[in-house]
């Protein structure tokens, strides 16, 4: 079940990606912006020696910026943050006081704890995976995707995307809001264009198609800056039920206009 969901929503998604460079070659990297290197992670619980049943498993893999300056360091404990949040189940605890180690082994305690052969609970192997990709690393600004994977029992597993933009020449994340210019125009754009890409007519009603049931249509929490355009991504459950999966799209600048700020590189 896993690979078939995978499979299936990264598939839809790096369809997006397809200009991405190589994140695993620092060399390649230098060129067109950052130094990079790939930096993994993973962690098992011991219960899994003695029963592929009673097992949790953590694995993450994503980039890292190299140099010792406070840009870098803001960079990489900005991704880091992100990461370490895919490995804590509580969501009060206070992910910046805690070493990725320290997070994976908390949460390792938590299944063992709530997988004990005393216990009545239900009990399934449990996974979570953190996955990295660059999207864009040249012109001052360096943008990453990062896929969290997880089955923590259920009816199915859980896949969300965080799109993280920065300023490479300050370490500064920049929000959609920092590039908007005209933000109804922007809108309307962007919803035209989810009109197309989810096949719904110009004046359908959105709530009765089944998505953005709070209200009306929003821009997306999750965006990246690529040379093209921006890419839009609308995580599962954020505007509609599961079984409609994520919705991503790229909006050209051409598309865009001049409802944000050109200021910020783009190509």
């Amino acid at each position: 079940m896993k690979n078939d969901f995978r499979v299936l929503v990264l598939f839809s998604f790096l369809l997006c990606f397809y200009a991405c460079q190589n994140k695993s070659d620092p060399t390649d990297q230098a060129a067109a912006g950052l130094m990079i290197k790939n930096a993994e992670f993973k962690k098992a619980s011991a219960s899994c020696r003695q029963d592929s049943n009673r097992c949790i498993v953590l694995e993450a893999n994503y980039p890292v910026v190299l140099g010792p300056g406070a840009i870098e360091k803001t960079i990489n404990d900005s991704i880091l943050h992100y990461v370490k949040s895919a490995f804590v189940f509580d969501e009060k605890t206070a992910t910046k006081q805690l070493s990725l180690a320290k997070a994976a082994q908390d949460m390792i305690k938590y299944y063992d704890d709530f997988s004990n052969p005393d216990s009545n609970n239900y009990i399934t192997p449990w996974e979570v995976e953190v996955e990295g990709t660059i999207i864009k690393n040249s012109a001052g600004i360096f943008s990453v995707s990062l896929s969290n994977y997880s089955f923590t029992g259920g009816a199915h597993p859980n896949m969300t995307m965080t799109l993280l933009n920065f300023d490479a020449k300050t370490g500064k994340t920049i929000q959609l809001k920092d590039l908007i210019k005209d933000e109804t125009q922007l809108k309307k754009r962007v919803e035209a264009k989810f009109r197309r890409e989810r096949e719904l007519q110009p004046l359908e009603d959105l709530n009765e198609a089944g998505y953005f049931w709070d209200g009306e249509f929003a821009l997306p929490a999750a965006f990246a800056i690529q040379d093209e355009g921006i890419l839009f991504y609308y995580n599962t459950y954020e505007i509609a039920a599961y079984a409609q999966g994520p919705t991503s799209f790229v909006m050209t600048w051409e598309e865009i206009g001049d409802t944000v700020t050109h200021e910020l590189p783009q190509k």
